[in-house]
């Protein structure tokens, strides 16, 4: 019985990890959810991401670091240009709020020291 119930319980948790598809990042998926985005924009988004990150990967590696890093800047850029282009004024302007007011939360997740309450 307690074998059954672990079986049970490992599916349960492990079924919302597969249920996203693989392509579907954070970014996108908030996006669908804020935007509303239309089957067409979708499509269109991640046509548009699965090409920027082929370009990334294919950048040579022999390259100095500062080079790969300006060109995967400069992708990224025209790749945001490109997302926007698909959106409408009214979504551009939700997805360009939603941008400016998430916050950066480092490497290690952890909220900024500067940013948390301090008690004194």
């Amino acid at each position: 019985m307690k074998f059954l119930f672990s079986v049970i319980a490992f599916i349960l948790f492990l079924s919302p990890v597969f249920s996203q598809k693989k392509s579907d990042s954070d970014w996108f998926v908030k996006m669908k959810r804020e935007l509303h985005l239309t089957k067409n924009q979708e499509t269109q988004i991640l046509k548009i991401d699965k090409a920027a990150q082929a370009k990334i990967k294919a950048l040579n590696k022999k390259q100095s670091p500062k080079s790969i890093a300006k060109k995967t800047e400069a992708i990224k850029a025209d790749r945001k240009n490109k997302i926007m282009s698909l959106l409408t004024p009214t979504q551009q302007e939700r997805w360009q709020m939603i941008l400016d007011n998430t916050p950066r939360r480092g490497v290690t997740d952890m909220p900024n020291e500067r940013t948390t309450k301090r008690s004194n």
